[in-house]
């Protein structure tokens, strides 16, 4: 049995290729537009940057980060609560650290920080190994807004940086091990344990949370 070329089934074919590729770009376009334009974000202008909850070890990290967050939120144009401001007021109903907020509802924090954005966050990693041949330097964080009215969450990310290096010989083990010193050292004087990839994950971070416009 032979196949013949047939034009109008080709046509037809094609013409659903088509058809179901603009579907494809239309809901592609639409998802990632629904996920940057927020409608609810529209109402948010006051934002509270919150304590931070820590899985990691290192104590530092989550006051590190949070500072970094709260300036950067006040670059994209909200109106950022002091950190200062926030934890006196938090430590009125007595929370003084980030794993404790999960004891109050959202409703209520925003009632008492008077805002109509909470943002948590929490230090997923943060890390600084250095053990010659491995080497590891590692900062996760997760961001989540919330309405200070409602409770409902407006916003969630989470970004890592950082790099894992191996080294299959003495020379280049030795050669990492002495930098790696040498800028511990440099970031311990400016108490900014791992500043660079801290700040480079805020900065992933704050390229997805909508600017706030007018």
């Amino acid at each position: 049995m032979s196949w013949r070329f047939c034009p109008v089934l080709e046509v037809r074919a094609w013409a659903w290729v088509f058809f179901l590729g603009g579907l494809a770009v239309f809901f592609g376009c639409a998802t990632r537009k629904a996920r940057s334009v927020s409608p609810p974000l529209v109402s948010v202008s006051k934002v509270a940057v919150l304590p931070f909850s820590n899985q990691s070890l290192d104590l530092t990290a989550p006051e590190l980060l949070r500072r970094l967050v709260q300036k950067a939120v006040a670059e994209r144009g909200y109106a950022a609560v002091s950190l200062e401001e926030v934890d006196l007021r938090l430590k009125d109903l007595g929370i003084t650290q980030g794993g404790q907020l999960k004891a109050v509802e959202p409703q209520e924090l925003g009632r008492v920080l008077e805002v109509e954005g909470l943002l948590y966050g929490e230090v997923e990693e943060f890390e600084d190994q250095n053990l010659g041949f491995f080497q590891k330097r590692s900062v996760r964080l997760r961001l989540r807004l919330l309405s200070g009215a409602t409770g409902e969450s407006l916003w969630e990310e989470v970004r890592d940086s950082g790099k894992t290096e191996l080294h299959t010989s003495s020379r280049q083990a030795r050669q990492a091990f002495a930098e790696r010193l040498a800028a511990r050292w440099a970031e311990n004087l400016m108490k900014h344990p791992l500043a660079g990839p801290s700040r480079e994950v805020v900065e992933k971070l704050m390229r997805q949370f909508p600017r706030r416009s007018g």
